[in-house]
């Protein structure tokens, strides 16, 4: 199979002493200044992005997957799979391999694969400009009903911030409400006809069934590829929609009811209804409730997930959202079990907190980026023995794959793999017990991709920006750009977590008196940082990297009066007390500690 883009020939050629970390050319142009924005930041830390690392994790992300397609594949298999051949991630782009993928995806519910379903197609009135011709051209109202249903489809089944957000903005177009309107009317009659036996409506919506299906029929060549979608997952044509109530089954009509109770929340976000907001929201419930009735594992996870707006608005629910989760989870939804992993990691007791990684361990059958790495630190962990030993190559393929990977809906975290990645390489943490073929490209160049993918992202991304403004300071063979180091820092000092505020002032005071930042030398200016950063860092007791560089600063003297007594009564606390099994960035810290500890105790 032919590679896109790049061969393995260009990409070998391309490593050599000439392309490490150290001899990045930076580009001139991009010139600092005293309040830099993030976007300026951006196009500054873009460039350590590098193209040929991207296109090895995609190398290796698409044949990880081949490979799992021949031992019992799951749902993410098929749509990672589907995503490479669609987006040409590690193979040639390839709209028939994409298509069946996605189509297997979808027909065991996978949300995220449903919501591409309509990326597949296009049509006159709605061409797909970032796909030239790798779609198939349908008729415009295909177009639009597989597009409504499918992401209706997802969001009914947990996939809430993109499915949902994308409805809400296509219900502002008139074309697209007409669309989302006649799949309630729809919808709604057969729920009618099913629970009251209510078949007023019928005549006049098979008439407007039978419009709709000569509507259809213009396509020519691809009707077919939306004929197979219908009848082969759990999307249901028009036709069917008219059939004999009494012959859907209790998970077509469960289904139905959830994406019925999804159309009733969508219509309450939406400006007109905000007198009727109420009114939708207890009928959103309804029909979650019935959905739930048959025993619906997605149902138990919508009223959950709505289930502060359920009770402000005076309706009752006999369980609470804890019980609701956890009946969602026992019927194997991976949200719920996400959702309830995190909750129960977060206690005080250890059986609890084993719970909880058992339930991330459930809901990472999804593939989601954030479960992915969740995996990983598991490998990497003595403590719970949830595998029989640590295994440092497969918590890095779980790394990797977490970076190639879609988001988990409602996730907790976002890319902490990219700065676990960047940390471990540079600092060259579990890294040779078995061959790592990104080391070909030199582990500051790694650590510098990872770092700056992570900016990119914007998500978690300001310990990055010290990391990466560091790398540069100590690393770089040319004068280092010490403006943008300076404004990577400034930028991470906007961090919620008071802990990395402190470690942001602690390395703007030790880049205003290094005497070689040139114009940016400023003792006054160091100062008044290191004082910044001792008291985030005193402040920041629960953190491990804030006590550290408390310590650190007690121990020299920096912002604060030089204490070494108290500095080596914290460095033992945490050597002592903290724990972290697998963090490489906790355990790396502690090990400093430890190092610390015993400079000090010779004096």
């Amino acid at each position: 199979m032919k590679n896109h883009g790049l061969s393995e020939e260009d990409l070998q050629s391309s490593i050599s002493p000439a392309c490490s970390f150290e001899s990045i050319e930076l580009k001139d142009n991009i010139e600092y200044n005293d309040n830099p924005d993030v976007n300026h930041i951006l196009e500054f830390t873009n460039q350590f992005i590098d193209t040929h690392i991207r296109y090895k994790l995609n190398s290796e992300a698409f044949q990880y997957y081949v490979e799992k397609l021949e031992d019992s594949p799951g749902p993410s298999t098929y749509y990672y799979l589907a995503r490479c051949y669609m987006l040409g991630f590690g193979t040639e782009r390839n709209l028939e391999q994409a298509y069946e993928h996605m189509i297997s995806a979808a027909n065991l519910l996978y949300p995220n694969a449903l919501h591409d379903l309509s990326q597949l197609f296009s049509s006159p009135s709605y061409p797909n400009p970032h796909r030239n011709n790798m779609t198939y051209l349908v008729s415009d109202y295909n177009f639009r009903r597989l597009k409504i249903a499918s992401l209706l489809m997802s969001a009914s089944l947990g996939c809430y911030n993109r499915a949902l957000k994308q409805l809400l903005d296509l219900s502002q177009l008139d074309i697209w409400q007409d669309m989302i309107n006649h799949l309630d009317m729809i919808y709604t009659n057969l729920m009618q006809r099913y629970f009251e036996g209510d078949d007023h409506h019928l005549i006049e919506l098979q008439q407007i069934a039978m419009r709709n299906a000569q509507l259809s029929q213009i396509d020519i060549n691809f009707s077919h590829r939306i004929d197979r979608i219908y009848n082969e997952t759990a999307l249901i044509t028009e036709n069917e929609l008219f059939q004999d109530a009494t012959n859907f089954s209790e998970e077509t009509i469960a289904n139905i009811c959830n994406q019925l109770g999804v159309l009733q929340y969508i219509k309450s976000l939406q400006p007109s209804q905000i007198h009727h907001k109420g009114e939708l929201i207890s009928k959103a419930l309804v029909y979650f409730k019935r959905a739930a009735e048959f025993n619906c594992d997605a149902a138990y996870f919508n009223i959950a997930s709505y289930y502060d707006q359920f009770i402000h608005y005076g309706n009752i629910i006999a369980a609470n959202q804890l019980q609701l989760m956890t009946e969602a989870a026992a019927n194997g939804h991976p949200l719920a079990q996400y959702e309830l992993g995190y909750h129960y990691l977060n206690s005080a007791s250890k059986w609890e907190q084993l719970q909880g990684w058992m339930y991330l361990m459930l809901s990472s059958k999804l593939g989601y980026s954030d479960n992915l790495y969740l995996v990983g630190m598991s490998y990497l962990r003595e403590d719970y023995r949830l595998f029989d030993k640590g295994n440092a190559h497969l918590a890095r393929i779980m790394f990797k794959l977490a970076i190639f990977s879609v988001e988990i809906p409602g996730a907790k975290y976002s890319k902490r793999e990219c700065f676990q990645l960047g940390f471990a390489y540079q600092h060259q943490l579990w890294l040779d017990d078995t061959p790592d073929t990104l080391l070909c490209f030199g582990r500051y160049r790694l650590a510098a991709h990872f770092y700056a993918y992570a900016i990119a992202r914007q998500i978690n991304y300001y310990l990055p920006c010290c990391y990466l403004a560091k790398l540069i300071e100590k690393r770089c063979d040319r004068s280092p750009s010490f403006g943008h180091v300076i404004a990577l820092y400034q930028l991470a000092i906007n961090d919620q977590d008071t802990a990395v505020k402190g470690y942001a002032c602690y390395r703007l005071g030790k880049t205003y008196s290094n005497r070689s930042s040139d114009t940016y030398y400023s003792p006054s200016k160091a100062n008044d940082n290191f004082t910044q950063a001792a008291c985030y860092c005193q402040m920041a007791k629960d953190s491990l990297s804030g006590q550290y560089y408390y310590a650190s600063m007690l121990s020299q003297g920096l912002g604060v009066i030089r204490d070494k007594i108290k500095a080596v009564t914290i460095l033992s606390t945490i050597c002592s007390d903290m724990r972290h099994y697998g963090d490489p960035y906790k355990s790396y810290l502690q090990s400093k500690a430890r190092r610390k500890l015993d400079d000090l105790s010779q004096f």
